[in-house]
């Protein structure tokens, strides 16, 4: 399939909830035709190093190593591996800045890119198979309950926002919450976790969601995130 490209400094999972303001007039024509067609767009992450992430399993793994084909002189350099983004809703809270959320749908890989006389960029993609579903095994559990408690700290936080008339443009993570799927689980904690985008974009190429939360678990422990949050109990 071939959908419009946007390349973003953050990474999209799926069933995760992106907010973004865009005011590019190529975005917002974009924006426009994607609410119109009701059709998906593709969020990509922009590589800094004009690079392309690595995508076998061990490479992901190691998050650091990067192993990629040379850059294309002539168009925006983003990693091959990115997610389907459906608008599920919109404002305009400034002249000229469109505030949208997205939701994220399948992954993608792009097989090859062209641009438009407005400088948007079209991709072929092909689109992933969604991750096999599976609980979360008893030796991750803490995962589920470190995400609950964070989940019913950001709840209270936008309910209190919201009374005060401050409310954010949209929440951090769309409900109904499944910390007991090990597939929402290890994507929730791989988007909300303080990791570089490159870490979150080698999370977003695994296809294990097991595997995904064994290398989540390895950085929580090696943080004591959960030595220091459960003592606090």
């Amino acid at each position: 399939m071939k959908i419009p490209l946007f390349p973003l400094g953050s990474v999209l999972f799926p069933d995760g909830l992106l907010p973004l303001r865009v005011f590019e007039l190529r975005y917002t024509d974009m924006v426009r035709d994607c609410m119109r067609a009701g059709t998906p767009f593709g969020v990509v992450l922009i590589d800094s190093e004009t690079q392309s992430a690595p995508e076998s399993a061990q490479a992901t793994k190691r998050v650091q190593s990067r192993q990629a084909p040379p850059p294309h002189p002539s168009k925006p350099q983003h990693y091959a591996i990115g997610t389907l983004a459906t608008i599920v809703d919109f404002d305009m809270r400034e002249p000229g800045v469109l505030l949208i959320a997205v939701n994220g749908g399948q992954r993608f890989r792009v097989l090859s890119t062209t641009a438009q006389a407005n400088g948007l960029i079209v991709g072929e993609v092909e689109v992933l198979a969604p991750d096999a579903p599976a609980d979360v095994p008893p030796e991750y559990e803490l995962c589920s309950e470190l995400l609950t408690r964070l989940l019913q700290e950001m709840d209270r936080q936008f309910a209190h926002a919201t009374r005060a008339g401050e409310a954010p443009f949209c929440t951090m993570v769309a409900k109904p919450y499944r910390v007991d799927e090990a597939v929402w689980l290890s994507n929730r904690h791989a988007e909300l976790m303080p990791i570089p985008t490159s870490a979150k974009q080698a999370l977003l190429a695994l296809t294990d969601p097991i595997e995904r939360l064994s290398l989540i678990v390895a950085f929580l422990k090696g943080h004591d995130v959960f030595s220091f949050t459960f003592a606090q109990q």
